[in-house]
């Protein structure tokens, strides 16, 4: 019988070192509300991050490190504790992103396309879940990847808000606890 369980134990315990090596320590905080938000000295002691102030505001940024499977650099404001991420545009990197986002609990909340605004929480109150899907899908479908939009995405476990913004040079997203 132990001989049986080691290799679902193995794979249990793979599976669980694979989803800790996902995202860098510092990013937890901001999807989940099981890891306390690290304090300026932390960003300030941790090798991935520097100052980067050019006034009394407490700033710190990263070199290039990969996210969602994409290269981005990393901001973080500890005024307001926001954490803002940005990479260049690419269709590979504009897909992880999004991915990445739904993998990790967030739900597209609003959209901002074109000259059309759709409030998906507000949608929900008079239609189906089907006919909102097929609405947000049919208004993104409309518009290529290139085009400029802001993306409004929320995690209800952790109360965080993702605020996507994108055109054909740069992607951005900026994490924020509500």
């Amino acid at each position: 019988m132990l001989l049986r369980q080691l290799p679902i134990l193995g794979l249990l315990f793979a599976s669980i070192s694979s989803h800790a090596a996902l995202h860098p320590n510092w990013f937890y905080p901001f999807i989940s509300d099981n890891f306390a938000p690290w304090s300026e000295r932390e960003f300030s002691q941790s090798q991935e991050w520097f100052e980067c102030s050019e006034s009394e505001q407490v700033l710190y940024c990263s070199d290039e490190v990969s996210l969602y499977s994409a290269k981005i650099f990393g901001q973080w404001d500890g005024e307001e504790n926001t954490l803002s991420i940005e990479g260049a545009f690419s269709l590979n990197a504009f897909n992880q992103m999004q991915l990445g986002l739904r993998a990790d609990g967030f739900q597209l909340i609003e959209i901002d396309l074109g000259t059309e605004n759709y409030k998906v929480t507000e949608q929900l109150t008079r239609k189906s879940a089907e006919q909102v899907d097929k609405e947000v899908l049919s208004l993104i479908g409309r518009y290529s990847a290139i085009y400029p939009r802001t993306l409004v995405w929320l995690n209800a476990e952790s109360n965080a808000l993702a605020i996507w913004q994108s055109d054909n040079k740069t992607i951005q997203i900026t994490f924020q606890n509500k």
